[in-house]
């Protein structure tokens, strides 16, 4: 697959193989949002279209990423526990030290396992900011395209279904791309 259109996220259980969050059909949306700038009448529809979905998209992964966050919390807190309660009290006897909160603290931040749980949380987290910014962007996108539309989306007051001529159909098309015009007239030219 793409790498672009791959992130992998870690588990917040180490003992599973990372998360693939598909963004492809996200980053293809995002590519769109300049469109807004001419976007028309016959256009307007299946832009809102593809926004939606791309931000139901995000909002799935987002939810996913949520209960991964939950879990590598946990984690966290259990090896926190177990560091606190039973291995930095050995390990504080063994070097001769007393058992301060300060040294008990030493010993949690030192451990290789905690701070590889901590990176796994912070990594989780991190790319769930990510997506919330990408959904915020989606729902900006539909809403501009919904204000340009204005009085003339569906479902407004005096609505009226647009007419598709060949003029219109080639407005809708980007500067230097072909028309195919054979879908406008026929194949009878």
């Amino acid at each position: 697959m793409d790498e672009e259109r791959l992130i992998l996220v870690p588990r917040g259980n180490p003992g599973l193989a990372p998360l693939q969050l598909n963004v492809g059909g996200i980053n293809a949306a995002e590519a769109r949002i300049s469109e807004i700038a001419y976007v028309n009448a016959y256009k307007a529809p299946e832009l809102l279209a593809v926004f939606n979905r791309a931000y139901l998209d995000v909002m799935r992964m987002l939810a996913w990423l949520e209960m991964e966050a939950g879990t590598a919390a946990r984690q966290v807190k259990l090896r926190r526990s177990e560091l606190l309660l039973d291995i930095a009290p050995q390990k504080l006897k063994d070097k001769g030290l007393s058992t301060s909160q300060d040294l008990r603290e030493a010993v949690v931040d030192a451990d290789a396992r905690y701070q590889e749980l901590c990176e796994r949380e912070g990594c989780i987290n991190a790319t769930q900011e990510l997506l919330k910014g990408r959904a915020k962007s989606l729902e900006m996108a539909y809403t501009s395209v919904k204000k340009i539309l204005g009085d003339s989306g569906r479902g407004s007051p005096g609505y009226t279904a647009p007419t598709h001529t060949p003029a219109d159909r080639e407005a809708d098309t980007q500067p230097g791309e072909n028309v195919d015009h054979s879908k406008f007239f026929g194949n009878a030219r």
